[in-house]
């Protein structure tokens, strides 16, 4: 740096010594000359000295403008050069003035009026350019946002800035059009920056549900809905979302779903999207609606929009959206219905452990569940799945007798159905296809889960074949069956 000042300023340094020298030593200088030559000195060379005494001073300043402020901002934003044109004219403006008002003996009055009303005639005609350019000299001084971070402004855009410079401001919104800002319009706003102070900004939607569905029943729900979509790209496993009940209205209770995001990876419009699709998921499966306003009147039956879980009705609709029991008959899901127990496990909780028999399956109505297996490369099981609700798992172990492949926990408080070993021999002895019936499925779930971790279209169709064959033969024979009634 030392080098580069002076190597840019020697000249202008040079030039402003030599002028001050000539007038420290003016004197001197007289002495040595001739009565002619004195005259002549005289009369011109205070003149010379002074003007080249301005004009040198100036000379310096502006290189010292364009080397510690020019050259520095412009490796941040590229500095337009009729600004500093502008700084330019100004420093030698001055000079001039100098010149004029000191050198010269001359009022400044005049030069300066006429310049005044150069310059408000001026300002008049590029009065908003102007405006944008001094907004944006202070947006790249004060950095209130950065490009790549993503910003939202009263009564204008939301986005990603992609640019700043000294007149616009460059933002690509949710739907990837680029808006282009005048800088005079963000002096006014109030922009809110989600990447700061800290990366992770926390965001929150907003759902309304009926004042008849339990708190504690909502909540767990709406975590799960917030969990499911956590340690993605799009938002954050830490800090934990969370849901909590915000206001009770006409309509219903509002709660606040409340995750979070890096700002520096993911904008809010797109997590918001995952997160209330999530929620949607979660409400669908656990038949609970959206509150509709009560002044509504309805000429037809009132829409049920909450399960209950109490009642057959309900549980057998539940069965038929679970895709294992798809292919069995209306009395077969009644009769399940009326078996399965409901129980509630705690966040934490272990509904089955690795290497555990099994007596009975599970079917997830309400929350979230992690699976745990072991690896050759871990000491300890690791996560290697997350389950949504509508998920039936366990059901090898009841079906076939081995042991449990995995290790299930409840990663939020959770609602699950189990259906013991002796509910389900009672319909296979009745009607042995259901064997068939039930493993065509889970071979079903199984390629396609093989094929989603392949990048394949679809599994081969013999290895499913080989599947079913294989394991509706170990179901009957564990059952006590004989296997030609299949």
């Amino acid at each position: 740096m030392f080098l580069k000042l002076v190597k840019t300023l020697w000249k202008p340094l040079l030039v402003l010594s030599g002028f001050i020298i000539a007038a420290i030593f003016n004197r001197s200088i007289l002495g040595s000359l001739g009565r002619e030559t004195v005259a002549i000195y005289q009369a011109v060379m205070p003149y010379a000295i002074g003007m080249g005494l301005w004009a040198s001073a100036a000379w310096l300043l502006d290189n010292i403008i364009r080397l510690l402020v020019w050259e520095p901002l412009g490796r941040r934003v590229k500095v337009p050069k009729l600004v500093q044109d502008i700084v330019s004219i100004i420093v030698y403006s001055s000079a001039i003035t100098g010149i004029v008002g000191s050198v010269f003996g001359k009022s400044v009055g005049a030069f300066l009026t006429a310049g005044g009303a150069i310059g408000i005639v001026v300002g008049l005609a590029l009065r908003n350019l102007i405006v944008d350019l001094f907004i944006g000299i202070a947006l790249n001084f004060e950095r209130p946002f950065e490009i790549g971070q993503f910003v939202k402004m009263t009564n204008g855009p939301s986005g990603q800035v992609t640019e700043i410079n000294w007149r616009t401001t460059r933002i690509v919104d949710s739907s990837g059009d680029m808006i282009i800002v005048p800088n005079n319009r963000i002096g006014d706003a109030v922009i809110t920056n989600f990447s700061r102070p800290e990366p992770a900004s926390a965001l929150e939607v907003v759902v309304c549900l009926d004042a008849a569905v339990p708190p504690s029943r909502a909540l767990r729900v709406l975590n799960a809905a917030a969990l499911a979509q956590c340690g993605t790209h799009r938002c954050l496993d830490k800090p934990e979302p969370y849901a909590q009940v915000r206001a009770i209205t006409n309509h219903g209770v509002e709660y606040g779903v409340v995750y979070y995001i890096d700002s520096n990876k993911a904008g809010p419009a797109w997590s918001r999207h995952l997160i209330l699709v999530s929620v949607l998921e979660q409400l669908h499966q656990a038949g609970i609606g959206i509150a509709v306003p009560k002044q509504d009147v309805f000429h037809s039956p009132m829409p049920q929009r909450i399960f209950d879980t109490r009642t057959n009705e309900d549980r057998v609709t539940l069965l038929s959206r679970v895709e294992l029991f798809a292919g069995l008959t209306a009395d077969e899901r009644q009769h399940l219905s009326n078996v399965m127990q409901e129980r509630l496990f705690k966040s934490g909780t272990p509904l089955i452990k690795e290497g555990d028999a099994g007596e009975s399956m599970f079917i997830l109505f309400e929350g979230l569940l992690d699976v745990f297996a072991s690896t050759p490369d871990s000491a300890e099981p690791i996560r290697v799945a997350r389950l949504k609700v509508g998920t039936f798992f366990g059901e090898m172990s009841m079906l076939t007798g081995e042991p449990r492949s995995a290790t299930v926990k409840a990663a939020c408080d959770s609602v699950v159905f189990e259906i013991s070993r002796q509910h389900m021999a009672t319909l296979i002895e009745q009607r042995p296809q259901i064997a068939t019936t039930l493993t065509e499925s889970i071979a079903q779930r199984r390629a396609a889960a093989a094929a989603a971790r392949s990048n394949a279209t679809r599994a081969p169709f013999d290895d499913q074949r080989n599947f079913v064959q294989q394991t509706v033969g170990r179901i009957l024979k564990f059952f006590g069956i004989n296997n030609t009634k299949a």
